[in-house]
């Protein structure tokens, strides 16, 4: 009898990458227990609603990937927050354990669910369906968001040494990178009678099986690539905001998207760094008292699919050491502030001086 291969770990992380603003709260993050949550209710035969119940389980039954989402980007020290930058950064691991697992290298990938943790009562509660490693696809109205943020079916179970570094290229590119390669492979992607490539249409690139052919195996891995950054995709279908969305890729948004400059990463820069930027977009988050307010932070950090607003938002909310020194702050006399969850430029100005003192 043959025995079906375990799905890789990578697989999972990316799945739940795509998968994020399902079990999203309103804070921006995904909690431990939003997951024991979901993974403990009973299957209830809605094709996405019961995926994503699998997909939980599978994950907190895989030894060590709540942990590793967890702790990935904060040297292993876990506060029970996961962003998507800490998923997408388990992917990168996973995958790089993987590659190094098929060449010969150090043992470092399992593949297999081997019991679960504390507050996942492991009872399946719905007959034998177990996890196969591939997102159901549903229409939108189920759920699924419009930029590829949970509704593409990565290719394959595993991939070659020579595939896993296209993909790991395609990872570590800046979005102009990945857009210029779209372009310059634009008619592969089959684009329309109007000269436009649909959502569907890179959908289904996404969805090839890896065969070996070069070729088509990188125009897989490009596709699959775009959809996981929905930020990058709905700028291809809209790249500012006086153009409406319809699905519909061209040449010249392409082209535009590819010379905007990259995305700041939040989640390297130092507090001095973040708090920064917060300064230089202060406006956008703060109420008519001219105070910013950490319920606006949490507001902003829950948009989906992410912008950089939201993006910085979530990173300050991931420091909640920094957050209660920015509320206490100053009270401008010389003395500390009030501890109230908001705060005005001249608390980040105070911490600002103060961290660059140290």
């Amino acid at each position: 009898m043959e025995v079906s291969r375990p799905v890789p770990n990578s697989l999972v992380a990316r799945n739940f990458v795509n998968a994020f603003p399902y079990f999203q709260g309103k804070s921006g993050f995904v909690t431990k227990e939003t997951l024991q949550h979901a993974a403990n209710r009973p299957l209830i035969g809605d094709p996405f609603h019961d995926q994503m119940t699998m997909l939980a389980r599978e994950i907190l039954g895989r030894p060590g990937m709540i942990n590793l989402l967890d702790g990935i980007n904060h040297g292993g020290r876990e506060d029970s927050l996961i962003s998507q930058g800490d998923a997408q950064q388990a992917v990168y691991e996973y995958e790089a354990q993987e590659a190094a697992y098929m060449q010969g290298g150090p043992a470092g990938y399992n593949g297999g669910m081997q019991g679960g943790p504390a507050g996942y009562n492991g009872d399946m509660q719905g007959g034998p369906a177990r996890y196969n490693g591939g997102m159901q696809r549903s229409r939108v109205e189920n759920g699924y968001g419009d930029y590829g943020a949970r509704n593409y079916q990565p290719a394959g179970n595993g991939m070659s040494p020579q595939n896993a570094e296209v993909a790991n290229n395609f990872k570590q590119a800046k979005d102009s990178d990945l857009t210029t390669e779209l372009g310059n492979n634009f008619d592969y992607f089959n684009p329309n009678e109007h000269g436009k490539i649909t959502q569907q249409s890179l959908r289904e690139v996404a969805g090839q099986p890896l065969t070996g052919n070069p070729v088509d195996d990188r125009m897989t891995l490009l596709a699959n690539e775009i959809l996981s950054r929905p930020q990058v995709n709905s700028k291809l279908d809209s790249d500012h905001d006086a153009d409406k969305g319809d699905g519909l890729i061209g040449r010249d948004t392409i082209e535009r998207v590819s010379r905007q400059p990259a995305a700041p990463n939040y989640e390297t820069m130092s507090d001095v760094d973040l708090l920064g930027a917060l300064k230089d977009k202060f406006k956008q988050y703060w109420s008519k008292d001219d105070y910013i307010s950490f319920d606006s932070l949490k507001e902003a950090a829950a948009a989906s699919p992410p912008t950089d607003k939201s993006r910085l938002a979530a990173e300050l909310l991931r420091r909640p050491g920094l957050m209660k020194e920015v509320d206490v702050g100053t009270d401008g006399k010389g003395g500390r502030g009030a501890e109230d969850e908001r705060f005005d430029r001249l608390n980040v100005d105070h911490i600002i001086k103060e961290k660059q003192a140290n």
